[in-house]
């Protein structure tokens, strides 16, 4: 949506409502609907529309512009055949902000019916569930998705303030509670909060949210990613995974944490369908990218993984995630070189945050050099002195080094405090030189988790 108000202030208001008319489309399970992360790079661009279309392997584009004056919006929404740059429809809506989720549904039924799409009864009803909400809570909640986009510290601090406005104004607002799980749930995975009050609050709010409206794909997905991640328990979380993607098939987050619960359990083919989903719907997404590489690692097919990182290198070289993610590979593949290389950038990017650390120290520990990788690793440690830094990063550094012993203790302490990362510790190839251990298979064993 373009923001037509003259307020570079409301772009927050225009890239929520594009995200909202996604997430309303993604629920028809008959389409295949591009995510939000991949939509915004194309913003403003002056690129022809058949260009885009070739590069997202895409049929048709919705374009709109969004008018904001005071409580009042209209939207300007047209579909537009991309093979031939023709407008198959265009229509215009206004209405009270507070009506502004059944404006969303009104649209999405609309392009459905114009491109002959028939709706399932439960996508119907789906589309039909929503209510008037109150002005000040949709800002704060926007505001709160615009923030949570950046997946960094302080971005998820600040989208945790907004969903908790939203709350605080409303208190019957599914969606700010959905939010609030979706940031606290990622602020434990990575180690930006210690885990047991995160994921605490994490499923009390999502549970909040299903008793709301217990249609919404985003609080299954954050519940299922909460009961993972911290409770160990994949059974649960699996069957949470599948309602998020029976609610809302084209949920891009929900097919890539479903692929991550099913890497973890072992069940590789399966993930890395899952991977291959999530890619094609948000296909310049770097965290997708990201976690379809380290799902294929998993599976040990290493040459599709490395072309999923050099992806996400490709989509954004100044993120530390994607240089994380060519870094992992670039190690597993033994060129250890290369791995540092990538980890250097990604420590440096980053401005020296942990798990760059612990994986610069760990390349380093694996290409022998470890008067380095100590240096690495006590800068690391110099950091957990201060603040949480997740058990399973330093474990993975001491285990570069080849310190058996320490690495356990790390492993340990990460399985007493439920560090997020301890559910992929029996399919990550980077503990193969402590598989022969039989304090591997206690870990394992303690775990609860199904034979690999």
């Amino acid at each position: 949506m373009e923001n037509l108000s003259r307020d570079p202030e409301q772009d927050y208001f225009a890239d929520g409502l594009t995200d909202a008319l996604i997430t309303c489309l993604a629920k028809i399970g008959s389409l295949r609907v591009i995510s939000r992360t991949t939509a915004m790079h194309y913003k403003g661009a002056r690129r022809p529309l058949s260009e885009i279309v070739r590069e997202l392997k895409i049929d048709k584009v919705v374009e709109g512009a969004v008018h904001r004056s005071g409580d009042r919006i209209r939207i300007s929404a047209q579909l537009i055949e991309g093979a031939t740059d023709s407008h198959l429809w265009a229509e215009s809506y206004e209405s009270d902000v507070r009506d502004v989720l059944g404006l969303q549904a009104r649209i999405a039924k609309a392009i459905a019916a114009e491109i002959q799409v028939q709706l399932t009864p439960r996508e119907q009803a789906h589309l039909e569930h929503n209510r008037q909400v109150n002005r000040d809570a949709y800002e704060a909640y926007l505001k709160g998705r615009y923030h949570w986009y950046k997946r960094t510290a302080g971005g998820l601090n600040k989208a945790s303030e907004y969903f908790e406005r939203a709350i605080e104004i409303d208190q019957d607002y599914a969606a700010a509670y959905a939010g609030l799980a979706d940031t606290v749930a990622a602020a434990a995975f990575w180690g930006f909060v210690p885990p047991k009050p995160a994921f605490g609050r994490a499923k009390a709010v999502a549970q909040k949210a299903l008793l709301l409206d217990e249609t919404m794909a985003e609080p299954h997905a954050a519940l299922g990613f909460s009961l993972q991640h911290f409770d160990f328990d994949l059974t649960s979380a699996e069957k949470e995974f599948q309602l998020c993607i029976q609610h809302s098939p084209g949920y891009s987050i929900g097919h890539m944490w479903y692929g991550a619960y099913l890497g973890a359990a072992g069940r590789f083919e399966e993930s890395f369908a899952e991977a291959r989903l999530a890619v094609q719907l948000d296909p310049l997404s770097v965290i997708v990218r990201w976690a379809a590489a380290h799902y294929f690692s998993f599976g040990r097919s290493y040459d599709t993984a490395g072309d999923q990182a050099r992806t996400a290198v490709e989509i954004d070289p100044n993120l530390p995630m994607s240089r994380m993610a060519l870094g992992v590979v670039s190690e597993l593949h033994g060129d250890y070189e290369l791995a540092i290389a990538e980890f250097q950038e990604a420590v440096r990017l980053s401005a020296g945050a942990p798990l760059q650390l612990a994986l610069l120290a760990r390349a380093y520990g694996c290409a022998g050099q470890h008067e380095n990788g100590h240096r690495a690793l006590a800068a690391l440690h110099q950091l957990a002195n201060q603040s949480y830094v997740m058990p399973y990063w330093v474990a993975l550094a001491y285990t570069g080094l080849n310190e058996k012993d320490e690495a356990f203790r790390w492993l340990n302490e990460g399985y007493t405090n439920h560090g997020a990362w301890m559910p992929y510790v029996a399919v990550d190839p980077r503990w193969d030189n402590l598989r022969s251990d039989r304090r591997f298979d206690d870990l394992l064993r303690r775990m609860n988790f199904p034979e690999v």
